[in-house]
This record gives C-alpha cells, structure tokens and sequence, in this order.
C-alpha cells in the first residue's frame, strides 16, 4: 500500500510540475505509462463444458494485485465457483 501511496505521490507532482510548465511533461510522463490492454495482456480459453481458464501476461514492472481485479458473469446461465 505504501509503494501505491508513493506512486500517486509522484504522478500529483508530475501533474503539478506539467501544468506549471504548460504540458510538456505531461506528456513525456504520460510516455512512460503502458496502456492497461499492452500493460496486462488477458486471455481466456474454454477448457470443458464447466470450466473457462483466464490468463494475464502482466509487463515487466507492473503488478496486478488479485484484490484489485474482479470478475462478473453476463450470462444469466453462468455462475463463478
């Protein structure tokens, strides 16, 4: 929690600096970041009638913590468990 704490730390001084100088490093910060989709490449496979296995290839230097993501059902046939 504390590293994430940090994290926003920076990114509000990054925020601060980038509109005191106009937006020129805004956007050489916003560079630095990958987009979710390539940061946290997901994949999903059927392996039987009863079972959908999902994967994450996460990027080097990034974390996906497992209570920070969730997973929801539109099929009202379809139960998690």
């Amino acid at each position: 929690m504390s590293s994430l704490r940090s994290t926003r730390a920076w990114r509000a001084l990054l925020l601060a600096v980038a509109t005191a100088t106009h937006g020129v490093v805004a956007l050489a910060a916003d560079a630095a970041y990958l987009e979710p989709d390539q940061a946290f490449a997901g994949s999903a496979r059927v392996l039987d009638a009863a079972t959908l296995e999902l994967r994450f290839e996460v990027a080097p230097d990034y974390h996906l913590y497992r209570d920070r993501i969730s997973v929801e059902v539109e099929d009202a046939g379809a139960r998690l468990g």
